[in-house]
């Protein structure tokens, strides 16, 4: 476009626009052609004719402070357009706060969604009798709050991270009732491991599976598993060693409890310092060439008792997709096999059961973990 626009003779817009990032004066934005929108800099920079800023809803809150006298000026209208990501996990009181400052003219475009993690609440909000609330449901997130309200929206059904083969899976398993139609014409795919390479590894990473289930039948574990950390060590290094990946943009460990976080942590230190190794709900948004779940828990009693967590629809719906060529899954056989009394947990461990069903008819290894001798 640029071009034309130059063999027209008309200048380019774009060449005039500033890119500004919130962030505070010791940690500028690593990006290059950003600028940082620091408080010594938000008066200047929300004036600027063409600019596009990207902040968090409470960084919005401290620009608006910044540019009064530390007073907040919420009759400053700057913004012609507001793009808001990550709406399934952002709270209505935190999406009026960002748009504080948009004109009455302005558009907004609420990008999310609702099969994937809602905003973390401290309130028991679907228990709240209150006139008003369930009806009103405030405690939505500002993506459901709005589609519930009839508000004009536009599916997304293609995927340009997952594999042809996941998002095949996911459209059938998570997103049939939305008819969203999710495809993917990925099938990119990591080379094979070397003959000599550990056969766990080599089994796990071949290219041919861009989704690998390993079980075991350890079943023991609540919120750390030696074992789950074992079968993970030599898929890491192989991946490390033969594919030359790491934790910023190749390898990612999602895991539910942040005890199976620090024990990774302190074996992976590396991958722990690329942000690669971390809990479901701060992976969402994020994604790697390969990602690796563990389950963890996998004592019968623990997991029945944790289901409401484990077994969440949202929740195994963020930790599958975030691949971008490869998704294992380490689970424990009391995993699968749980049959919660409950109807709303028993649909919900379905999810689980369908994955195993589909992605373990094809052997590719079964053996002993060395590292800790367990089946």
């Amino acid at each position: 476009m640029a071009a034309a626009l130059a063999a027209a003779g008309r200048p380019d817009p774009l060449a005039r626009l500033v890119l500004y990032k919130e962030s505070s004066d010791d940690h500028p934005p690593e990006q290059h052609g950003i600028q940082p929108l620091t408080r010594q800099v938000a008066g200047l920079a929300m004036r600027t004719p063409h600019a596009v800023m990207g902040a968090v809803p409470g960084g919005i809150h401290r620009l608006l402070k910044a540019t009064g006298d530390r007073q907040i000026q919420w009759d400053l209208k700057l913004w012609d357009l507001m793009v808001m990501d990550e709406a399934s996990q952002v709270s209505l009181p935190a999406a009026l706060l960002a748009g504080a400052a948009i004109k009455a003219e302005a558009q907004c475009l609420i990008v999310g969604d609702h099969r994937q993690m809602p905003p973390i609440l401290a309130h028991d909000w679907e228990r709240e009798h209150r006139r008003g609330v369930q009806e009103q449901r405030v405690f939505a997130s500002t993506f459901e709050f709005l589609r519930d309200r009839g508000f004009p929206s536009i599916a997304l059904d293609e995927s340009f991270r997952l594999s042809r083969t996941l998002s095949s899976f996911l459209d059938r398993s998570i997103y049939a009732d939305d008819r969203v139609g999710l495809h993917s014409c990925r099938d990119e795919a990591l080379a094979p491991l070397s003959e000599e390479s550990d056969p766990m590894a080599r089994a796990a990473l071949d290219p041919a599976h861009p989704v690998v289930v390993i079980q075991h039948d350890e079943g023991t574990a609540l919120k750390i598993s030696p074992l789950e950390l074992a079968i993970i060590e030599p898929i890491i290094a192989a991946l490390q060693r033969h594919h030359g990946l790491d934790g910023r943009h190749g390898i990612g460990v999602v895991v539910p409890f942040r005890a199976q976080r620090a024990a990774l942590h302190a074996a992976h230190p590396d991958l722990a310092r690329d942000g690669a190794i971390d809990t479901v709900e701060r992976f969402q948004g994020g994604e790697r060439e390969v990602i690796l779940v563990s389950a963890t828990a996998s004592d019968p009693d623990y997991v029945l008792a944790e289901s409401s967590f484990l077994l969440n629809p949202n929740r195994f719906n963020v930790a599958i997709s975030r691949p971008r060529r490869k998704l294992i899954v380490i689970a424990s056989t009391s995993l699968f096999q749980l049959i919660p009394p409950d109807l709303e947990l028993f649909t919900a461990a379905l999810l689980w059961k369908r994955l195993r069903r589909e992605f373990c008819q094809d052997l590719l290894w079964e053996g002993w973990c060395a590292a800790c001798a367990c089946a």
